[in-house]
Order: C-alpha cells, then sequence, then structure tokens
C-alpha cells in the first residue's frame, strides 16, 4: 500500500484584508428612513444600479468614502445601530445619522481611515452653494437662522471645508469650528445642523466641545 503523502494546506487569505474601499450611505431620494450602510469595491453608481433592482422607489448614494479597513468599520457601523436594524444592512435612520455614524465607526476602528480615491479627479473650489445644500428650518424667533451671509463669514475664520475623501478629520473638525461660529453669533442649533448635514444632536455635541 502507497504511504499516504500530505501536502500542505493551501495558504488562506485572512478575513480582514487590509485593503481600501468604499464605504457608503443609500437612501431613498428624500434622505428619509430607512438607510443602507454598506461596502464595495466596485464602481459605485454600478452598485446603486444594482440595489435599485427591485427596488420600487429611487435611491440615492448621500455619502461615500474610501476606507481603510471597510470591513471593520462596517461592521462597527452596524453594532452601533444594531437596535434599528430593520434587514440585512438597512436601518431604521434617516441619512444624516448614519453618515454620523459611519463617521464615528472610522474613529473608533483602529488603523482605520479615509483615503484618497485613486486617479481622483481634481476638486473644484468649495463655497456655500455647494457645500451646504440644505435649507433651514422654521425656527423660534428666540434664535435666527443661518444665512448664506453667515456661511460666507464663517469660511472666511475658518477656510474651506476639506473634502472628507482626503481629510476625514479636518472635515469634521472644520464643521464643528462652523457650528460655534454660528451659535455665537445667535443662530438657532436645528438651523445650523441643516447647514452643516448633520443633526442636531451632533451639533449639541460640537458645542459642548
Amino acid at each position: 500500500m502507497d504511504a499516504l503523502i500530505l501536502q500542505p494546506a493551501a495558504s488562506r487569505q485572512p478575513y480582514f484584508v487590509e485593503e481600501s474601499m468604499y464605504v457608503y450611505v443609500v437612501c431613498e431620494a428624500a434622505g428619509s428612513r430607512p438607510s443602507k450602510i454598506g461596502r464595495t469595491g466596485n464602481n459605485l453608481a454600478d452598485r446603486l444600479r444594482q440595489l435599485q433592482n427591485g427596488n420600487s422607489r429611487e435611491l440615492r448614494l448621500w455619502w461615500h468614502a474610501y476606507v481603510l479597513r471597510p470591513i471593520q468599520v462596517e461592521r462597527r457601523a452596524h453594532s452601533l445601530l444594531l437596535r434599528n436594524r430593520l434587514l440585512g444592512e438597512w436601518f431604521d435612520v434617516t441619512a444624516l445619522r448614519a453618515v454620523e455614524v459611519v463617521e464615528e465607526a472610522i474613529a473608533l476602528t483602529k488603523g482605520a481611515r479615509i483615503e484618497p480615491v485613486p486617479d481622483l479627479p481634481t476638486l473644484p473650489s468649495l463655497d456655500e452653494e455647494k457645500v451646504f445644500q440644505y435649507e433651514a428650518p422654521p425656527v423660534s424667533t428666540q434664535r435666527g437662522s443661518v444665512t448664506a451671509g453667515d456661511i460666507t463669514d464663517a469660511l472666511k475664520k475658518t477656510g474651506p471645508i476639506p473634502d472628507h475623501r482626503q481629510d476625514w478629520r479636518g472635515f469634521i473638525s472644520t464643521r464643528r469650528q462652523i457650528a460655534h461660529l454660528l451659535y455665537k453669533s445667535g443662530r438657532e442649533v436645528n438651523s445650523i445642523a441643516n447647514a452643516l448635514g448633520t443633526s442636531p444632536r451632533m451639533v449639541d455635541r460640537w458645542l459642548k466641545t
């Protein structure tokens, strides 16, 4: 009987691959609930088309970033929203809340960071029309709403908001500075939140730091 020769097992690729992928937030066109937090190494437009198939409502790619350690970031974001999970990667939260959670997951995940997208085209200069795409809601009479002039003054003091795909820490830090400036000038928290594309709760946290 021939001797049994054991061949070495094929090397396995580690589960946590240290490569960058897109982490994204998809929601309905209006930015309302529910929202999906996912990742893909493929073209984002192709991924959106895949998700749109079989969905009767129009979907929108609300936010994305090219992230190092995307598997861990995605899992942490999902765990932070565990109580809001509907099915799979869909959660009963608004798109703005989903973005906050992903940003928090990146900050909490060791070694994770937002990286420049390969062959990223030159970005246009940022101005209030491109950065701030939300209209201020009705506010109380005690404090005013954010105006275009307020944004212009704040940008003169802080400089343009960095692109989140290249400098996510600078992106958050600059928005925090602008929130402080707007609040000190008598602007209402909900209006500041809409102008900066975040939630009133996040603005409240910024104002306490």
